[in-house]
Formats: C-alpha cells, sequence, structure tokens
C-alpha cells in the first residue's frame, strides 16, 4: 500500500523499512561513543555522528514544519518523521510483544518497549555510577559532567551544560515561585 504525501513522494511500507534498516540506522550498541558525540545541539544538548545531521534536526525547535500528512493533515519538520507518522494510519503492526502481546509498526519501537518488561540498564555513567537503558541516554546524561557550561542566567550568573537546565532553573526566579 503506498503512501503519498505533500512533497509529492510514494513510498510503501518495504520502501520505509529498508530506509531504515540501511547501517546508517543500525542499532546504537554498534555505534561508538566518539561517533555518537561528535556534534551537539545547542537548543536540547541531542548529539549526532554526522555534521550534517545537525542543521535538519535544528528545524525541531524552529516550529517550521514543512511536511504534511495527506491522511490528517498532521505536519513535521522532518520527512523521516512524517514517514514515521504515516504507518499509523496503515493499521500495519508488525511487531508482536512476546510479553504482553502489545503490536507495534516500528522494530525499533517494539525493541525499546520490551525495555518496560526487562528493566534493564546497561549503560553505566562512569563519573556517578547511574545507569541508563538506552546508550544515548548515557551519553545525554554525561554532560552534566562535562566543565562546558556555556547556558548562563541573566538572573543570577549560574551556569548550566544544557539549555533546558537553565530554562528549567529561570523558572525559579519567577515571582510566582517567591510568592
Amino acid at each position: 500500500m503506498a503512501s503519498q504525501h505533500t512533497d509529492g513522494h510514494d513510498f510503501t511500507y518495504e520502501q520505509y523499512e529498508k530506509l531504515y534498516t540501511q547501517k546508517k540506522y543500525m542499532d546504537e550498541d554498534s555505534l561508538n561513543e566518539a561517533d555518537l558525540n561528535k556534534f551537539e545541539c545547542d537548543e536540547c544538548g541531542k548529539f549526532f555522528s554526522r555534521k550534517q545531521d545537525l542543521p535538519r534536526h535544528s528545524l525541531t525547535h524552529t516550529g517550521l514544519k514543512k511536511f504534511g500528512c495527506n491522511e490528517c493533515g498532521k505536519f513535521f519538520s522532518q520527512k523521516h518523521h512524517l514517514m514515521y507518522h504515516s504507518l499509523t494510519h496503515t493499521g500495519l503492526k508488525k511487531f508482536k510483544c512476546d510479553v504482553c502481546g502489545k503490536n507495534f509498526s516500528r522494530k525499533e519501537s517494539l525493541s525499546r518497549h520490551h525495555l518496560i518488561h526487562t528493566g534493564e540498564k546497561k549503560f553505566k555513567c562512569e563519573e556517578c555510577g547511574k545507569f541508563f537503558t538506552l546508550k544515548h541516554h548515557l551519553i545525554y546524561h554525561s554532560v552534566t559532567h562535562s566543565d562546558l557550561k556555556k547556558f548562563e542566567c541573566v538572573e543570577c550568573g549560574k551556569f548550566f551544560s544544557r539549555k533546558q537546565g537553565l530554562v528549567r532553573h529561570t523558572l525559579t526566579h519567577t515571582s510566582y515561585n517567591k510568592m
């Protein structure tokens, strides 16, 4: 079953599945940490292994959403987000959890879901000993131990390693919280 979207491209489920099983989208365990740590988004702290992925990711922070779904009218900032979304309209969920029976349209979603049942957290932070279920969660966390803190609070001068930390902190300065 082909789906057509506003960018004029038709694709089948099989084509979509092939796209996301290519080497560059392999399981995160197969990537080494140095490759994942190369390029960081200043807005959210997410890391990318390729420099060309950073500008594309930055679109998620601008609010610009040019990829629209013909089925429901929802728009996305990136084409692959539209492709993920389009699977919700096919009703095809061929990946089934062997523990609870829940079905998923993407193998990655099933793998992530399965961690709920196992509780497995195999990625350990060497700085503080905290464990994480996914490698990219550990990498994201590791920035908190870094001396690089480039986001400064204009109210008190405190620095943060991530913009979201600064945003959360600035709420402590609001008049509502001082009541």
